[in-house]
C-alpha cells in the first residue's frame, strides 16, 4: 500500500463537491482509501482515523488530498483528482445550473456563497436555506417569500 498526501494551500471547494470527488476516487480500480476535504478539526479527525497522517501547518483553508492504494497507481489518481476537481469547478451549460426549473419541482440547494442563485431561486417561489457560514442569515432570509 501506498498513502499520498498533499495539502493545497488556498484550495477551497465547498463540501458536498469534496465529498463526491472523495466518493469518486475512492470508487476507482486500485484505491484502497481516499479522502479530499477541507482541514478543519473535524475533517483532520477523519483523516486520522482513516490512518493519513495531515501536516500541523494545514489550516482550515487548505484542501487536503489523501490517497491510498494498492501497490501502484498513485499518479493515475492523483491525474484523476485533478480531473475531477477541474470538472467541479465548471459552471453549469448556460450559466443558471440549479436555478433552472427542475421537472420535479424541488427547489436547488446551494452549498457555496451562492447570493445570485439564491436570489433566482426565491424569485421562482423557492425557500431559500441558507447554511454557509461566509454568508449572513440576513442574505437567506430576505428574498425569502
Amino acid at each position: 500500500m501506498s498513502d499520498w498526501v498533499e495539502v493545497r494551500r488556498g484550495g477551497y471547494h465547498d463540501s458536498v463537491t469534496l465529498m463526491r470527488v472523495s466518493r469518486q476516487l475512492a470508487e476507482r480500480p486500485g484505491v484502497a482509501g481516499a479522502m479530499v476535504a477541507m482541514a478543519t478539526r473535524l475533517n483532520r479527525e477523519m483523516f486520522e482515523r482513516m490512518g493519513f497522517a495531515v501536516p500541523d501547518d494545514a489550516g482550515p483553508d487548505d484542501l487536503v488530498v489523501a490517497v491510498r492504494v494498492d501497490g501502484g497507481g498513485l499518479d493515475e489518481a492523483r491525474e484523476a483528482l485533478d480531473g475531477l476537481l477541474r470538472d467541479a469547478s465548471r459552471p453549469p451549460a448556460g450559466g443558471r445550473g440549479a436555478s433552472r426549473s427542475s421537472p420535479s419541482g424541488a427547489c436547488p440547494l446551494y452549498t457555496t456563497y451562492a447570493a445570485d442563485g439564491e436570489e433566482n431561486a426565491a424569485l421562482r417561489g423557492c425557500r431559500v436555506p441558507n447554511t454557509n457560514k461566509n454568508t449572513t442569515t440576513t442574505t437567506a432570509t430576505t428574498h425569502q417569500h
